[in-house]
């Protein structure tokens, strides 16, 4: 698992807005490319490439702006950041997959009812391949910066490329069938069966957004990475709970009541509080950290609230009787 960057980083930073701007030119790129091969051809199958490639185009502007706007520090109407822009990025980019899904799939049945002939395939095959090149390319450079940064907006663009990349060679080696067999009706089958397979990459992006807009909770091994930690303060903590967690791309927000001896000074409990958040921090650089601390009740049983993704159950040993 790749060390989470901290979200203040200028370097972060820089190399996400340098990975959106590849990806806004190569989608420029491709769309030229896949444009040229269906005027070339006349090719269902090679609009369906065209009208995926202008939704590229879209969303790589998209991510450019979003890029930017997830970056900037916490300011007072924003104190906790501007990272869940990129789960908004992801979310309109699922639903611009969703509608050029739609006119695929439409195109497709319409060429069903309608075949036309198909023209000058060898031209349109050779540049079909290279925009598949450069997608495929330009999604393995994507996926990379999107694990090391985090970021969501990246992440799901390489994954909605490594899409168009597959259902390219989808095309590809449906159009070499309609090349060897000269049956027309196939082209635009392989237009709606790239349509149905953009439909699931779409589906997929707007789920993936929609769990990072809930706040759902750090991932299980992260969670447990908590735990251990706390278990690590097993001789000065009496006890743990209502440990909370989200996070939004890169930044994690952890929160946790720590039971302590109730007769350890202010002084104490803040030092304690303060070793504590420092080991969270190095566990997650850039993390939002709200400790609570609160006397152990002698006689009373601590109860441990947990998230479902902490799995320990175990309770600290009882103080020792006065």
């Amino acid at each position: 698992m790749p060390t989470p960057i901290s979200p203040s980083t200028d370097g972060r930073a820089a190399r996400m807005r340098r990975a959106a701007t590849v990806t806004a030119v190569a989608s420029l790129v491709t769309l030229g490319l896949k444009v040229v091969a269906y005027a070339v051809t006349g090719s269902m199958a090679l609009l369906s490439e065209a009208a995926e490639g202008l939704v590229n185009v879209v969303a790589a502007l998209l991510v450019v702006i979003v890029v930017r706007v997830a970056n900037k520090p916490a300011d007072e109407e924003h104190p906790y950041g501007h990272e869940k822009a990129e789960f908004f990025s992801a979310g309109v980019e699922g639903g611009l997959i969703l509608l050029a899904a739609v006119g695929v799939i439409y195109s497709g049945i319409h060429g069903l009812l309608h075949p036309s002939v198909i023209r000058s395939l060898d031209i349109g095959l050779v540049v079909a391949l290279a925009a598949a090149l450069v997608n495929g390319a330009v999604a393995v450079y994507l996926g990379r910066v999107g694990r090391e940064t985090e970021s969501p907006t990246l992440a799901a663009d390489a994954v909605h490329l490594w899409s168009d990349v597959a259902t390219s060679v989808g095309v590809l080696v449906g159009l070499l069938l309609v090349r060897l067999t000269a049956l027309p009706w196939l082209d635009p089958l392989i237009a709606i069966a790239v349509g149905l397979n953009i439909l699931r990459t779409g589906i997929q992006l707007g789920w993936r957004s929609a769990q990072g807009l809930m706040d759902r909770a750090m991932p299980a091994d992260e969670m447990r990475r908590i735990g251990g930690l706390l278990d690590g303060f097993r001789g000065e903590l009496m006890g743990y709970h209502a440990i909370r967690t989200r996070h939004a791309g890169p930044r994690r927000f952890i929160d946790a009541h720590l039971v302590v001896d109730p007769s350890l000074s202010v002084g104490s409990a803040h030092d304690l509080t303060d070793r504590i958040e420092l080991g969270l921090e190095r566990l997650f650089p850039g993390a939002l950290i709200s400790l609570h601390i609160e006397p152990h009740v002698p006689g009373q049983r601590e109860g441990y609230h947990l998230t479902p993704g902490l799995h320990r159950h175990q309770r600290l040993p009882e103080p020792p009787a006065p």
